[in-house]
């Protein structure tokens, strides 16, 4: 608040020392004006063009105090704006940092369960093999025990047949 005073204080000092120029300005054509009183007649009109002069003048200076004010407090509004969006971006980026620390620790978990299932997967690898390799060695031994058994119900066939023209 003391700022904006001293901002307004600023200002109407400016404001002031245009109008003290421009009073001079004044002044200096009202010198012209008497030292010219023989063309008086045919700038009648200058007077009408002073008053309109110093009306616009004070209309623009009036609106160009009201736009400084206005431009202010659109900078407050700002600046508000801006430390709210700062707090938030702050917030965000706390977010962003437990998400990421989350992730990581996520990730590390799942590495040391993937190698862990990995080693399990190669393990049970190498067990299918041995077992496969048993089962292809009980192939063969039962390929070889039915050839056997066949030999052995044909001898047995046989021996019953000649047995049985015997008796």
């Amino acid at each position: 608040l003391r700022a904006d005073v001293q901002e307004l204080k600023q200002s109407l000092g400016s404001e002031r020392a245009a109008r003290a120029s421009l009073e001079e300005t004044v002044r200096g054509l009202v010198d012209v004006k008497t030292s010219h009183q023989t063309c008086r007649a045919q700038h009648a009109a200058l007077s009408t063009r002073i008053d309109y002069l110093e009306q616009a003048l004070g209309q623009t200076g009036e609106r160009h105090s009201e736009e400084i004010q206005d431009a202010r407090n659109n900078a407050d509004l700002l600046h508000g704006k801006m430390a709210e969006r700062d707090r938030n971006h702050a917030s965000i980026v706390k977010r962003m940092e437990q998400v990421e620390r989350g992730h990581s620790e996520t990730v590390e978990r799942h590495r040391g369960a993937l190698e862990a299932t990995h080693s399990q997967i190669d393990e049970l690898h190498g067990r299918l093999q041995q077992h496969q390799t048993a089962m292809k060695e009980k192939e063969v031994h039962h390929v070889a025990t039915v050839a056997r058994m066949e030999c052995l119900e044909k001898g047995l066939s046989e021996h019953a047949n000649r047995h049985i023209k015997e008796l």
